[in-house]
C-alpha cells in the first residue's frame, strides 16, 4: 500500500475499510479546495525561493568583483538608489488615481491617468 503522500494514480488504492476501497481520487475530492490552496502556496514558496537563488547566483560574480557581500551591493546599487514608500505616499498615489485601483483584478479602462493600468 503507497504512502499517502507519496505521488500515485487517482484509481489507486489508499486504503482498504471492510473491502471497501478509498482511493486517491475520492481523497482529493474530500480534501476539495483545502488541498489546491496548499498546493499553490507550496508552488509560490518555490517559485519565491527559486527567484532569490537565481538572484544570488547572477549577483554573486558582480558582488565578488567589488570585494563585498550580494546584500552589500544590493543595498548600494537599488536599496539607496530608490525613495522610502511610507504608508503616506501610497495614500497619495491612491487617492489621485481616480479610483484606478480596485478589486477583483482584471484589466480595464478605469480611469483618466495616461500612465497608470488599471486594476479594476
Amino acid at each position: 500500500m503507497p504512502c499517502v503522500g507519496a505521488q500515485s494514480t487517482a484509481t489507486e488504492s489508499l486504503a482498504e475499510i471492510n473491502g471497501d476501497t478509498i482511493t486517491t481520487e475520492e481523497l482529493n475530492r474530500a480534501l476539495g479546495t483545502r488541498l489546491a490552496q496548499i498546493e499553490e502556496q507550496v508552488y509560490n514558496l518555490k517559485s519565491r525561493e527559486l527567484d532569490v537563488l537565481i538572484a544570488q547566483r547572477l549577483l554573486a560574480p558582480e558582488a565578488a568583483e567589488q570585494g563585498i557581500s550580494v546584500p552589500t551591493l544590493l543595498d548600494a546599487e537599488v536599496t539607496a538608489k530608490v525613495g522610502l514608500v511610507t504608508a503616506l505616499s501610497v495614500e497619495r498615489q491612491t487617492s489621485s488615481t481616480d479610483g484606478c485601483f480596485r478589486t477583483p483584478r482584471t484589466l480595464g479602462p478605469c480611469c483618466s491617468s495616461p500612465t497608470l493600468t488599471c486594476i479594476a
